[in-house]
C-alpha cells in the first residue's frame, strides 16, 4: 500500500494510481475529494507538512524513485491565470498590426508599379489597414477557444525541460488547440488576400488573376518580412 499523510490529519491511499513497475508514473492529486480526514479537527487551512508511508506485499528487493514534487494552486484557465496577459495579447496584435500594416502598405504600392500601374501611397496604406483587420478577428476567435478550452495538464515531461523530450510532450498537450489555430490563422491568410485583392482590380482596373498575384505576393512578402524584422526567422 501506498498512502500520502498531512500531518495525521488527511490521507490517501494512491496504491491503485500505481499498477505498474519498471515506469514512471505521473500522479496529480486535488485537495479535497479522495482525502479522508483522520480527525475532525482536521482544517485544509494549516497543512505543515508531508508525509509518504510505503508498505511492500512481498520481501523483495524494492527500490522507488519519487522525482518532480510539486505543489500547485486551484486550477484557472490559461485567460483568467494572470491579469497581465489580459493587456498583453491586445498589445501584442496592436503592435503587430502596425509593424505589418506598414510592410504591406509599402508592397501594395511598389509591386503594381511592375505592371505599370500609379500607385498612390495614402490609398494603398488605407486598403492595406482595412485587410489587415483579420488580425484582430483571429486573435478575437483565439481568445474565445482558449476561454472554452478544456483544462491543460502539463505533466513532469514538459516542466522537466529535458531537450527533446519537452518538446513532444508539449506537442501533445497542445495538439487539437494548436490545430485549431493553425486554420483560423489560414484561414485568416485568405480572408486577407481575397480583401486585398478585390481592392486592387478595383482600383487599378487589373484583371483577378493580376490582382491575386499582387495581393498573394504582397501580403506573404509583408507576413515573412514581418516575422524577420520581429523574430529573426521567417515561416508561413
Amino acid at each position: 500500500m501506498l498512502s500520502t499523510q498531512l500531518q495525521d490529519n488527511f490521507y490517501n491511499n494512491l496504491t491503485d494510481k500505481l499498477n505498474e513497475t519498471s515506469l514512471w508514473s505521473n500522479i496529480s492529486i486535488s485537495l479535497g475529494p479522495g482525502w479522508t480526514p483522520s480527525n475532525a479537527d482536521a482544517d485544509w487551512g494549516n497543512i505543515t507538512g508531508l508525509r509518504f508511508e510505503f508498505t511492500w506485499s512481498i520481501d523483495s528487493n524494492i527500490t522507488l524513485l519519487i522525482d518532480g514534487l510539486f505543489f500547485h494552486g486551484v486550477y484557472k484557465p490559461a485567460i483568467q491565470s494572470s491579469s497581465g496577459d489580459l493587456f498583453y495579447y491586445p498589445i501584442n496584435a496592436f503592435m503587430q498590426f502596425t509593424i505589418q500594416w506598414v510592410v504591406l502598405g509599402g508592397l501594395l504600392y511598389i509591386i503594381p508599379k511592375i505592371f505599370k500601374a500609379k500607385t498612390i501611397w495614402k490609398s494603398l496604406l488605407a486598403i492595406a489597414g482595412f485587410a489587415l483587420i483579420t488580425l484582430f478577428i483571429q486573435i478575437v476567435i483565439f481568445t474565445a477557444v482558449l476561454s472554452a478550452w478544456p483544462e491543460l495538464r502539463f505533466g513532469f515531461e514538459v516542466l522537466g525541460g529535458v531537450p527533446g523530450e519537452w518538446q513532444t510532450a508539449y506537442a501533445q498537450v497542445f495538439g487539437p488547440i494548436s490545430t485549431v489555430f493553425w486554420y483560423v490563422e489560414k484561414a485568416m491568410y485568405i480572408w486577407t488576400i481575397a480583401l486585398c485583392t478585390i481592392a486592387i482590380h478595383l482600383m487599378f482596373k487589373f484583371s483577378w488573376t493580376k490582382s491575386l498575384l499582387v495581393s498573394t505576393s504582397s501580403y506573404l512578402l509583408s507576413l515573412l518580412l514581418f516575422r524577420f524584422l520581429v523574430y529573426g526567422t521567417i515561416w508561413l
